[in-house]
């Protein structure tokens, strides 16, 4: 079972972190606010390398439902303007958790987020 520190630790993120801005090589920033920040870094290999597979795919399929418009609008609203990076991660480590190890980026975009909004 994966928690929520273990998400937000291989980030670098801590529980009362309120901004998080994931940078390139150079030190640019990556364009987008600090949901799509948080999300990005849990997907990336070389940023967050002691994160498992199923949660980096937990983070993919969050990404892919939040950029792509497939997310229940509510909980859009929240993951963009309410969830603290911290919280972020605790909602991927829940996903990656109830949706169990089989699960994939398209069906947790798809179908799982949705159909478990109203209790994420």
């Amino acid at each position: 079972m994966v928690t929520a520190a273990t998400v937000a630790n291989a980030a670098g993120i801590a529980p009362r972190t309120k901004h998080y801005v994931l940078r390139d090589e150079y030190g640019i920033a990556y364009d987008g606010n600090r949901s799509t920040h948080v999300l990005a870094a849990l997907q990336r290999s070389d940023r967050t390398p002691d994160l498992d597979h199923a949660v980096r795919i937990a983070a993919m399929g969050l990404y892919k439902a939040f950029t792509t418009g497939r997310m229940n609008i509510h909980l859009a609203r929240r993951v963009r303007e309410q969830y603290s990076p911290y919280q972020l991660c605790a909602l991927v480590a829940r996903i990656a958790n109830e949706a169990g190890p089989d699960a994939t980026i398209g069906y947790l975009a798809d179908h799982w987020i949705n159909q478990h909004a109203d209790n994420l």
